[in-house]
């Protein structure tokens, strides 16, 4: 159990969960007004534009063909979507807002509530747990969940029926015709400044005249925005400028692409749509009155420039084996590719059919083939609507004359076309993505493309070997020697000096020829297509098996493009992917975290946390820029590693482990190991250790809000003032420890090669000797307070990427501490004051440390110093349900000795009794006097 810091505490953190942006434009994709086109020419420039399409022809990706601009349309749900019970509630009357809080919040955030009506009670509350929320709004209906009756949230929750009354705000579509906000878009970052800013001080006195409504005639009651829970408090971004990041990287999308195209439902979903395009092209044959025996060759090509080509000589036989039983994942892709678009432009084009003649013909005089030919109706449609429209029709006409213009030309696969009708994010964002990672793609030279290009044994060892088919096409080269085609890493390279490079590489993002418009055409056909029995997500699984192992394009590339067709996972979009790779990794559907682990991970574990634990075992040297971390040390990682492989044995009889799993109803060890991995168990137990105040200072850097800042901190920004008052109270705390012969065992300062030797003197009774050690020491603090800062708050990220792999604890807990005011008169009211333990309600705004023993809290409870005017002790018991606490005795690194149970920060409770009692066991060393006030409280 850890003792809290004495200092200022931050305000309560409450994090959302939001929904992914539909951007207005997005909401009326065929008005392609002149209007839209200015914007366009205004947001990239003509120069730029021309850059995006001058290769735009559809004809190769980097490898299998030039990219384009894509759009994006909701993806069908991979399994069936059971049905919420959000519109029910949101279907109900209702209550209005109670008058002195309905006046209170028209004052403060100028508006009228008169309308908003809100929903509590049980049905309520099971609606927000449903989608992950606190509370959610959708048009005037404001819905509390489990622990969303704060004032704080009510504020936030309020700026978004304002939102909503002003137009359409963002949402990704979930089933049952609900769409979820994202907790990082604008909107959110917006309600929750304004939630913050208004609720600053009192309500004004005279609030400012409020503009009365009729109804939110403009109120999207499809989106429900959502206050949730947020991610790791960093987002281990401590890694990504650190040496063997992107090899790590790198490797793990490799690995992922040999594994999607071994993969049965790969195989699965592009055998299923050659099989469904062959048959379309078969059935178009006869309607048009061609030879049927076309279809197939349709397939093919003989273009040894084109990765994935098997040549034209195939018999029947051979075809119709290689279409059901033979074909790999790249052959049967590239047959796609082949048949939708790329044929169209080979040698010999006017003998095979092709899926863009198709739907020339759609779009043209026989709009009758979509229902013919069972295509997705609605889907052509509103791309034939799209390119038919006069808006289209007036952008094709003013760019006709530049290198741009295909993409707005009457061409079903025009990636201006594709990229206008995408749901974006926001406003033009996926047609600047494409501009600006396609900008600085440069061709290499012809020595440097051929030095690059793969062998064979590339391929083999990427998991996606050549079959003899493709081997044979290519000339039967040997496993050393180079293969015909270029792949899109050979092709290209990227301006490291353009800023989509830069970004990217400060999120840890690989790239290699910008984003891929091929997957966005390769998607559009397969909706066109209307493939029975196969995912969206298992067609895009073979599009990564295609392309990652060959590396023509990157994983986010890949995604990106996917996204512009609106085949978005659950927990992908372009803002989440902005957090970086780390978190981007852990969510690609169709794949379970465990999955990823067990087949594409090495070790288990994902690069972020391989690179972890490499840091925390590389030894220190002098130069703190070139130590590995400074906790916990080699011998702790030593540790960590015996804690976990007893963790790993833990579901055998007689392990030591059993009053743990008892305590923890009864959870197997083995099931917990599949996401809890080396990685976090050495993370806990280097919080457990002497640097549990370190980290959670630097935890409270990012957990304090906007605006609040300690006394004397003066104009400087807040997010600039958390940082250095954290790395202030860091350093003292080195200080202390350096100068304390019986601190806490604190790696940092025991093993570092600078102030190690000068321990014994700054400790010792020699004024002289104590004083020029101290100086030495201090200066070594100076110097590495900053590196270990950033350390810490990778500290602070996987520490909390462990807590939540562990089972959630139920039941009594205690903590011992200390809270704002005395014990007698007025001197009570200070209390108030106190940012964690206000009168109602108490909240974490980093780890804070719990033991199940009330002794355990009492003890810790009777070593704070107080004076019992400014401050008293205090003894929380705490009823846990399952959603903050978490038991971390297996890793502790006093393990046994305090049944500690440590707490998520954001934790919060409802105090439901608080009363004095009288102390026997008064330290009267410690100050104060021998009263303490026991509060008790329910996890909410």
């Amino acid at each position: 159990m850890r003792a809290r810091d004495p200092q200022p505490q931050p305000a309560e953190k409450t994090s959302t969960t939001a929904p992914n942006t539909r951007s207005q434009q997005a909401s009326s994709p065929h008005r392609l007004s002149p209007d839209h086109i200015a914007a366009l020419q205004r947001s990239a420039g003509n120069r730029a534009v021309q850059r995006m399409i001058e290769d735009a022809h559809p004809g190769h990706d980097a490898g299998h063909g030039h990219d384009t601009t894509v759009q994006r349309t909701a993806a069908p749900a991979t399994a069936g979507v059971q049905r919420s019970s959000v519109p029910d509630v949101l279907r109900g009357p209702g209550r209005p807002l109670d008058d002195t809080v309905r006046s209170d919040m028209e004052a403060r955030l100028g508006a009228d509530f008169s309308d908003v009506r809100l929903h509590t009670g049980p049905a309520a509350r099971r609606s927000a747990a449903e989608i992950g929320a606190r509370a959610y709004t959708s048009g005037s209906h404001v819905v509390i969940g489990d622990g969303g009756g704060d004032r704080h949230t009510l504020a936030h929750e309020l700026t978004h029926v304002i939102q909503q009354r002003q137009g359409p705000v963002a949402g990704t579509d979930h089933g049952d015709g609900l769409r979820i906000s994202d907790p990082s878009d604008r909107f959110e970052r917006a309600a929750e400044a304004n939630a913050r800013r208004v609720l600053t001080g009192p309500a004004p006195a005279a609030g400012p005249d409020v503009q009365r409504s009729t109804g939110g005639q403009n109120a999207d009651r499809g989106v429900v925005q959502r206050y949730g829970d947020g991610d790791v408090p960093f987002e281990h971004a401590e890694y990504y400028a650190r040496t063997g990041w992107q090899q790590a990287a790198e490797t793990f999308e490799q690995r992922l692409g040999g594994y999607a195209f071994a993969h049965p439902k790969s195989l699965t979903a592009a055998r299923r749509t050659v099989a469904r395009l062959k048959r379309l092209l078969t059935e178009y044959a006869k309607a048009e009155r061609k030879d049927t025996a076309k279809a197939n060759k349709s397939f093919f090509t003989d273009d040894r420039t084109s990765g994935g080509q098997v040549g034209e000589k195939l018999t029947t036989a051979e075809i119709n084996n290689f279409f059901t039983k033979e074909g790999n994942v790249r052959e049967l892709m590239t047959a796609v590719y082949n048949a939708a678009y790329y044929n169209t432009t080979q040698p010999g084009a006017e003998d095979k059919l092709s899926l863009k003649a198709v739907l020339n013909n759609v779009i043209g005089p026989k709009p009758q083939y979509a229902a013919t030919l069972g295509m997705n109706k609605e889907e052509v449609k509103k791309h034939s609507d799209f390119l038919n429209s006069w808006g289209r029709t007036v952008a094709g006409t003013a760019l006709s004359g530049t290198k741009v213009g295909y993409n707005y030309a009457k061409d079903p696969y025009a990636l201006g076309n594709l990229i206008w009708q995408s749901d974006s994010e926001y406003f033009l964002g996926d047609t600047a993505e494409m501009i600006n990672s396609q900008g600085p793609r440069v061709k290499r030279s012809d020595a440097d493309r051929d030095d690059k290009r793969k062998t064979p044994e590339m391929y083999r060892n990427a998991g996606a070997p050549l079959s003899a088919r493709e081997l044979a096409f290519a000339g039967r080269p040997g496993p050393h020697d180079k293969l015909p085609w270029i792949e899109g890493s050979a092709y290209y390279e990227i301006n490291q000096e353009s800023g989509w490079a830069k970004a990217n590489a400060s999120r840890g993002i690989p790239m290699v020829a910008g984003m891929s418009g091929t997957t966005t055409r390769m998607l559009k056909t397969f909706q066109w297509l209307n493939v029975d029995g196969v995912s969206p997500f298992d067609f895009r699984m073979a599009l990564m098996g295609w392309m990652l192992p060959s590396w023509d394009h990157s994983l986010y590339e890949i995604l990106r493009g996917s996204w512009v067709a609106g085949v978005k996972g659950p927990k992908e979009s372009v803002l989440r992917s902005a957090k970086g790779a780390a978190l981007m990794y852990q969510n690609i559907a169709p794949f379970t975290e465990e999955e990823l682990r067990q087949h594409v991970c090495v070790d288990g574990q994902f690069p972020h946390e391989l690179m972890y634990l490499a840091e925390a075992g590389r030894p220190r040297v002098q130069d703190p820029r070139a130590s590995g971390f400074m906790e916990p040390g080699p011998d702790g990682v030593a540790d960590a590693n015996d804690k976990y492989q007893e963790f790993l044995a833990g579901d055998a009889a007689g392990s030591p482990l059993a009053k743990w799993k008892a305590d923890n109803g009864n959870a197997s060890t083995a099931g917990l190991a599949k996401k809890f991995k080396l990685a976090h168990a050495t993370a806990l137990m280097t919080y457990t250790g002497g640097a549990h105040q370190m980290i959670n200072a630097a935890v409270r850097s990012r957990l304090l809000p906007e605006g609040y800042a300690p006394f004397g901190s003066g104009n400087v920004p807040a997010v600039a003032t958390a940082e250095f008052f954290s790395l202030r109270e860091i350093i003292k705390q080195l200080r202390n420890a350096a100068r304390d012969p019986d601190h806490e065992s604190l790696v940092t300062i025991d093993e570092d090669p600078v102030i190690e030797p000068q321990l014994a003197a700054a400790q010792g009774p020699d004024g002289p000797a104590r004083t020029n050690a101290l100086a030495i020491i201090d200066r070594r603090i100076d110097e590495i307070a900053p590196i270990l800062f950033e350390e810490l708050k990778a500290h602070a990220d996987m520490t909390m990427d462990a807590m939540t792999r562990l089972p959630g604890v139920t039941g009594k807990v205690y903590r011992g501490d200390w809270n704002l005011g005395g014990v007698e008169g007025y001197s009570r009211y200070g209390k108030y004051a106190a940012l964690n333990y206000r009168p109602g309600a108490i909240f974490t705004t980093s780890f804070d440390s719990t033991s199940r023993k009330e002794d355990v809290g009492l003890d810790f409870m009777r070593r704070q110093k107080v004076d019992g005017v400014a401050r008293h002790r205090i003894l929380l018991e705490l009823t846990l349900n399952g959603k903050y606490g978490r038991d971390i005795d297996p890793f502790h690194k006093y393990q046994g000795s305090e049944d500690e149970v440590l707490l998520l920060p954001g934790a919060s409770f409802r105090v439901t009794a608080s009363e004095w009692r009288h102390d026997p066991g008064h330290l009267p060393a410690n100050g104060g006097t021998d009263w303490y006030e026991h509060v008790i409280a329910e996890e909410t």
